[in-house]
């Protein structure tokens, strides 16, 4: 077995909201395309997107889905031209000094078992979540505490490896701090998942 070293590992979170015009975009799967530009694959999901083939705008009628978590669109029908799309989107940057996380993804599960069981447990599925907390050295520039008050979702990203991305759209629930005279002063960073979202997905993997 082959283990994965954690310096390898990268934090980041998003930042303003900026506009985009014209970025080419490259099939991934079947009618499913993807931003060429990596920097720029974290959408706003509150903006609104254009897409064209050819330089002609792609009726909203023809989008069958968007991931603004990876800058994927899905399409109802093949496309053979070139694909571009205008929008916004986040910039993001590494979380500064941070040295380690711990992602928790659960599913609620309910016992529905009743008397045509064969002498097991039987499960239904509920709800699906996901936390995160980063350990960081707090580098005293106030970011997160302007991020916890607001308390408005950001995008968290948490990759072990480059060919393994995990996004999702998180609220700051906690910023826990440790000062020790032996040592540098401490962050504890607590997200949890923010489920309220009409389109795109919540929580995705590249």
């Amino acid at each position: 077995m082959t283990g994965t070293a954690g310096y390898q590992a990268k934090f980041r979170k998003s930042g303003t909201s900026t506009s985009f015009t014209g970025e080419s975009m490259t099939v991934v799967t079947g009618n499913t395309y993807q931003i060429d530009t990596d920097s720029k694959q974290v959408w706003n999901r509150l903006s609104t997107f254009t897409f064209y083939e050819d330089s002609v705008e792609i009726s909203s009628s023809d989008i069958s889905s968007i991931d603004y978590l990876f800058g994927k669109v899905t399409f109802s029908t093949s496309k053979t031209g070139s694909i571009t799309v205008d929008g916004d989107y986040l910039p993001t940057a590494l979380i500064a000094g941070g040295y380690e996380a711990t992602m928790n993804r659960t599913n609620q599960l309910f016992t529905s078992t009743d008397q045509s069981n064969v002498g097991f447990e039987t499960k239904e599925l509920g709800i699906k979540d996901v936390n995160i907390t980063v350990s960081r050295f707090d580098d005293l520039s106030g970011d997160f505490v302007t991020i916890l008050n607001s308390g408005n979702p950001i995008v968290v990203e948490v990759a072990p490896v480059s060919t393994k991305v995990y996004r999702g759209w998180f609220i700051l629930s906690g910023k826990d701090q440790t000062i020790d005279i032996n040592s540098l002063i401490e962050d504890t960073l607590t997200f949890d998942l923010s489920g309220d979202d009409e389109e795109g997905k919540t929580f995705s993997r590249n």
